[in-house]
């Protein structure tokens, strides 16, 4: 949408749009170090793109690149520990990495070597309905793919430049034009406007920064904050910029075509004209040219065609009895002076008119000076304001004659005194007791003779209040009394000054509610609040929030299926140690293909190789355990039976111990999905880990012989 200037009498607007280069103006970025400089925007719902299409823009020039492809973020929207929202990375050896996350599921789409080095480069990003991740450089489309979900909500951490959360490496390098839609642009829209400066406003450009800020690589200590132009305010705090010198700091940025607006306004004023730029004033007609700066940083030039039009000026006397009324009509003057009337000439502009007035002849003075008040001799009016006054007698000519009394009132005096009481009080004055709040007057005799009132104003100290409120279950008043039920109650404490505060409390209670939920998973079972995981049988409580705002406490009896994956070698034959309704030997060297006719707990070996076994039960559960290299003619045993082997403690935090072997044996960590954790010998009866919380299995081998342990990790 372009945003109009609006002047006052334009006759006839129109608007040509040309395509220049910012010559002549601030064209900044910024300058990030690629060790801790990023960029921070506070968590808005404008900024929501769950679920939803999303669009991200930059012109980035990078120095250098991070280790890793994922490392080195541009823009991000994203929640580590959710593993959910997006990020747009420039990674090692220049790969343009763009990730949409769903909770547990993932969609990356990775394109090798295309960044380069000391050279700016535009890059775009988008996710849409359709389900597809898109990646531009330079306007055009370089690789999509399919991500069968939609992002999931990462709406509690801040969209970040230069960063994103969990990540090791921030970007290294410039960082220009930054746009952030909620919807999926075209590939037309990306190609049609990558290189030019957005000046229009669009609903869906949820944020939008050009940079052009601060000094270049001068001292910018005081400019900590990079400013949004979509209209939704999204400002955003530089974090760990040094902002001095040619690094870390505001420099030279990206020049882009900008947008041209052309204006042919007619215009007619009077004496003068202030130009829109401010730049200039004209005084007489003609045709002009000015140009102002949108905040956006796009011109808009002006042709002005003026007309001048001229106010003019006289003078007249006036003398007149009584009041004069000025020849605009808006003005009468009842006193003789010089004044001022404006009205419009034949050419619609002011003609100022200064009118030399008289009033009647000239005024007689007196001075009177009395106590309370003065009665004019000849109107009789009652005068109580000091000062000057007028009475009036008809003169020769028929006109007011005026007068003048210089009064001078010695005046009686007034005073008030505030006094504040809880039960009962007296006026100082005469002693008598008050008990009801007002106002009390006394009346005394003061230095000049006149009356000396005072008032005295008694306020109670007691207090009063009334209000209404919500709560759930029960609540407690201000004096510690607990009320469980809706109405009307009274609650009194002592105020700041030891007087009773009265408190009406007008109180509506909403009952809590109370649910039970039977639950039989596998694995692992998160709780509605989505706050931890149930990962053991048993009784659990939650709590949520019911329709009507109040606490709603769920008991939840969760039967949690979590199967033992340990397995036992003997010289001939393999074990499962834990207890399933089914069992099925695979064969890990054939990518774990289930071998023919092995459904018993046991296997027994034919030939050497790599074995697991799935367990599985009439629940639907199902789990593997980690792959076991077993050798036929292997006949040397543990010294202790395998069976006895077994770790402590159990869940652990940063050791393990080990009880029923001796001497030295070797170790495998594996994850619950086989992935290698932690490998190695052991000389002594414990082994030092450092793993994230979850559930593991250790594999000890010792003379051929080996156990598969489970153990959790807290």
């Amino acid at each position: 949408m372009i945003r109009f200037l609006k002047l006052s009498l334009g006759l006839s607007i129109l608007f040509l749009n040309q395509n220049l280069y910012a010559q002549g103006r601030q064209e900044n970025c910024l300058d990030f170090d690629g060790a801790d400089d990023y960029v921070e925007f506070s968590v808005d719902t404008s900024l929501n793109f769950t679920q939803s299409a999303v669009t991200a823009e930059a012109w980035i020039y990078p120095y250098g690149f991070g280790q890793e492809a994922d490392e080195g973020a541009i823009i991000s929207w994203y929640n580590n520990a959710m593993n959910s929202g997006f990020y747009l990375n420039a990674g090692n050896g220049g790969h343009l990495y763009f990730g949409v996350f769903d909770d547990t599921v993932e969609k990356e789409l990775m394109i090798l070597n295309v960044v380069k080095t000391n050279q700016w480069t535009h890059i775009a990003a988008s996710f849409g309905a359709d389900q597809y991740l898109r990646v531009y450089m330079n306007g055009v489309l370089k690789d999509s793919i399919y991500a069968n979900f939609k992002m999931a909500n990462a709406l509690s951490t801040p969209l970040m430049i230069g960063k994103r959360e969990g990540g090791l490496l921030n970007f290294y390098g410039k960082v220009d034009e930054v746009r952030v839609w909620k919807r999926r642009l075209s590939t037309g829209e990306i190609f049609n406007n990558y290189q030019r400066r957005r000046c229009g406003y669009d609903g869906s450009l949820r944020a939008y920064y050009n940079f052009n800020w601060g000094t270049a690589s001068k001292n910018n200590s005081t400019l900590k904050k990079l400013f949004d132009l979509s209209g939704y305010k999204n400002d955003g705090t530089l974090k760990n910029f040094l902002l001095l010198g040619t690094y870390s700091n505001w420099i030279a940025g990206k020049s882009l075509l900008f947008d041209v607006y052309s204006v042919v306004d007619t215009v007619v004023r009077c004496d003068r004209y202030p130009a829109p730029s401010g730049k200039r004033v004209y005084t007489s007609s003609g045709t002009y040219y000015d140009t102002i700066t949108t905040k956006r940083g796009c011109d808009s030039a002006i042709k002005i065609v003026l007309t001048i039009k001229k106010s003019t000026a006289k003078t007249i006397n006036v003398r007149t009895c009584g009041t004069y009324t000025a020849p605009s009509g808006l003005k009468t003057f009842t006193q003789s002076g010089t004044y001022l009337d404006v009205i419009k000439n034949y050419a619609g502009c002011d003609s100022n008119i200064t009118i030399k007035l008289r009033l009647g002849p000239d005024s007689t003075l007196f001075d009177t000076n009395v106590c309370d008040f003065f009665v004019m001799p000849h109107s009789k009016r009652k005068i109580e304001i000091e000062g000057w006054h007028t009475d009036t007698l008809k003169n020769y000519i028929g006109c007011d004659s005026l007068i003048m009394f210089n009064v001078k009132l010695r005046k009686k005096s007034f005073s008030i005194q505030n006094i504040d009481f809880c039960r009962w009080a007296f006026i100082p004055t005469n002693q008598k007791i008050i008990k009801s709040p007002g106002t009390y007057y006394d009346t005394l005799v003061n230095s000049v003779g006149c009356d000396s009132i005072i008032a005295f104003n008694f306020k109670s100290k007691e207090t009063y209040s009334f209000f209404q409120d919500f709560e759930c279950g029960s609540y407690t008043s201000a004096s510690g009394k607990i009320w469980t039920q809706s109405g009307i109650y009274y609650d009194t404490i002592i105020n700041s000054k030891l007087c009773d505060s009265i408190i009406r409390v007008d109180l509506t209670i909403t009952p809590n509610s109370y649910k039970t939920l039977d639950v039989n998973v596998c694995r692992r079972w998160r709780v509605p609040s989505r706050k931890y995981f149930i990962t053991k049988s048993g009784t659990y409580k939650d709590t949520i929030m019911n329709e009507a705002g109040c606490d709603s406490i769920l008991t939840i009896h969760a039967t949690v299926t979590q199967f033992d994956y340990s397995v036992d070698q003997r010289p001939d034959t393999l074990f499962a140690i834990g207890s399933a309704d089914n069992y099925q030997w695979l064969d890990c060297d054939a990518n774990r293909a289930p071998i023919a006719s092995e459904t018993n707990k046991f296997m027994q070996i034919i030939r050497d190789g790599r074995f697991a076994v799935e367990l599985s039960n009439v629940d639907g559960c199902k789990d593997t355990s980690a792959c076991i290299t077993v050798k036929k003619n292997g006949t040397s045993k543990l010294k202790n039976d395998p069976m006895n082997i077994s770790v402590y403690p159990n869940p652990a935090s940063h050791e393990l111990n080990f009880s029923g072997i001796e001497g030295s044996f070797d170790f495998q960590i594996l994850n619950v999905v086989g992935q290698q954790m932690l490998s190695g010998q052991a000389n002594l009866s414990n082994i030092q880990i450092d793993l994230a919380p979850g559930m593991y299995f250790i594999a000890v081998s010792q003379n051929g012989q080996s156990s598969v342990l489970r153990f959790n990790v807290e």
